[in-house]
């Protein structure tokens, strides 16, 4: 089959690691008969080069026009976004943007959450009421959904979407999570100074990351515990979510190949979101080696099982006794590590791509048989 897929080549974000892992991989799985035979990658703007890491027998296009007219005449004048394949027409549209188009082929679009349900009042701290009127959009017409878990399968049936109309596929960890040497870690230390020991913060920060319950829980502690953080700057800045330079180390965006090294190098990584899609970095601390000290919301005990140390992300009290509890144990971080190493290995890349070949089947299907 031919798939075109819609997604940001140069977003720096956790989301677009998972773009990329499930692209690169779509061409060499071995399925029959709805093998993937052709990807076209295309991204609405003037502006995004080819990517680097897109794979050379992966095609790449992008509109003449600029994205937003290219968007407005998809949505007002109806014009379907296979004209931007004139010569290979896709026999499937998948959009990871969340994004909705007209378009005369089988939709299937990729929700990764659908966290501006849940905070209705504060979602346009990340994201936009465009991105909701689109996702909202794409959720409803779609021809089929691919979800990264079942907690967010769960919400879109609750929303009122078929559970015929949902694939589930876990995301993957890369192996170098797994292969993490001494000398990556010692090259890690050196390049961020980084202390000898020290909780992990790695992803965005805004409402549902819940970051400022981690700055006052580790403010109260009675002894201090540093803390380093990877990810983008908000852009209302840091000390607006209670970062306190000096007792807190943020690194910015850190670049995917020294990602283990510094999840190796960690005590233990925290993570205090109220709500999450799926929680990448739970699984690839877990293949590094490290600890997880995680909230007790409903994807952490999907994705971690019984291996992360849970505590309440609305108590103060029950997070800085689980940090206290994890940092003063030297044996159970052991038996933390070991645990997660091995609970981490199911979650395999290929496997999260075929998934995506499923919902591309299902999207196929004649509209009939999914009724």
């Amino acid at each position: 089959m031919r798939v075109g897929i819609n997604l940001r080549p140069k977003e720096r974000t956790g989301s677009g690691r998972v773009h990329q892992e499930i692209v690169v991989r779509l061409l060499g799985l071995q399925i029959e008969p709805d093998r993937v035979e052709r990807v076209t990658v295309f991204c609405f703007g003037l502006r995004d080069a080819r990517p680097d890491w897109l794979p050379p027998q992966v095609d790449y296009t992008r509109p003449k026009l600029f994205g937003r007219v290219q968007q407005l005449l998809n949505r007002k004048a109806a014009l379907p976004v296979e004209w931007l394949f004139p010569l290979h027409r896709p026999d499937v549209i998948h959009t990871f943007n969340m994004e909705f188009f007209r378009t005369s082929c089988p939709l299937v679009g990729t929700i990764l959450d659908v966290s501006w349900r849940h905070f209705p009042s504060t979602h346009e701290s990340f994201v936009s009421k465009e991105f909701v009127r689109s996702a909202e959009e794409l959720i409803a017409r779609a021809s089929h959904l691919h979800v990264i878990s079942q907690t967010t399968a769960d919400d879109l049936i609750a929303g009122g979407v078929p559970s015929r109309c949902i694939t589930v596929s876990r995301l993957g960890v890369d192996a170098r999570f797994r292969e993490v040497q001494r000398e990556d870690r010692d090259r890690a230390r050196k390049r961020y100074s980084l202390p000898e020991e020290f909780l992990l913060y790695v992803g965005a920060i805004n409402v549902r990351k819940n970051f400022a319950f981690l700055a006052a829980a580790l403010d109260a502690l009675a002894k201090p515990v540093p803390l380093v953080a990877a990810g983008p700057i908000p852009p209302d800045g840091l000390e607006h979510w209670g970062y306190k330079p000096g007792k807190m180390l943020h690194l910015g965006f850190v670049p995917e190949e020294d990602l283990p090294a510094l999840y190796s190098c960690a005590t233990a990584l925290v993570i205090p979101s109220t709500f999450e899609g799926f929680g990448l970095p739970l699984v690839e601390a877990m293949a590094a080696g490290t600890p997880v000290i995680a909230s007790d919301i409903a994807v952490f005990r999907e994705v971690g099982g019984d291996v992360p140390v849970y505590f309440n992300p609305f108590e103060l009290d029950s997070l800085k006794n689980a940090i206290v509890r994890v940092l003063g144990d030297e044996n159970l971080r052991k038996q933390m590590s070991s645990a997660g190493v091995a609970h981490s290995r199911p979650f395999d890349w290929d496997r999260c791509a075929e998934g995506v070949v499923e919902a591309y089947r299902q999207a196929l299907r004649p509209a009939e048989s999914r009724k």
